[in-house]
């Protein structure tokens, strides 16, 4: 597993790196948010590690950054008073927090947990490319539905059937049919 870890002092950094080797990751780190943000873009990773606070930023923006543009899983390791701040809003955005001062047995688990992360992760990018294929569809069917309800006073349902025994007789989905039928109509 791959893992990079943020954290503003070398003190931290050394400590972070023998806690991730201890639980069998390869860490890399770095000691500013500008210059994780540039890893993070070049490479992928199975885990980012952000010690809140950063030197050049809280770490909060670079943490969203971290977990909507990546596939990792985003650890942030907090104070528990920053901790009862952020807690519920970087879990809600899928993030886990891990308190200070660090446990190796809380990090361990955290890490352990990274496969379960991408592999929710995975499973909602894919829902989402679904969703966005049924709504462009919809959106090209309705058009279509729109323009023979326009140039040939069809109801909606009709214009619907129309579609559907288009596709059925082409063997073509309902966005192809909907396609042929407003390039007949330009």
């Amino acid at each position: 597993m791959k893992v990079l870890a943020v954290s503003s002092t070398e003190k931290s950094l050394a400590m972070l790196r023998s806690l991730i080797s201890d639980a069998g990751a390869l860490p890399s780190l770095a000691s500013s948010a500008a210059a994780a943000k540039r890893r993070i873009l070049d490479e992928d990773w199975d885990a980012i590690i952000i010690n809140h606070p950063l030197m050049d930023e809280p770490g909060i923006e670079l943490a969203h950054m971290a977990a909507t543009e990546t596939d990792a899983a985003v650890i942030m390791l907090m104070r528990s008073d920053a901790s009862s701040l952020y807690a519920k809003r970087l879990s809600e955005d899928g993030m886990m927090v891990v308190e200070k001062p660090i446990m190796r047995e809380a990090l361990c688990s955290a890490l352990s947990l990274v496969p379960y992360l991408q592999a929710m992760k995975a499973a909602n990018r894919k829902r989402i490319r679904e969703m966005e294929k049924r709504i462009e569809e919809l959106r090209i069917v309705g058009k279509a539905k729109c323009e023979l309800a326009r140039r040939d006073g069809m109801d909606e349902d009709t214009a619907h059937k129309l579609i559907e025994h288009r596709a059925m007789d082409m063997r073509v989905t309902l966005k192809d049919a909907a396609l042929s039928i407003l390039r007949e109509m330009e």
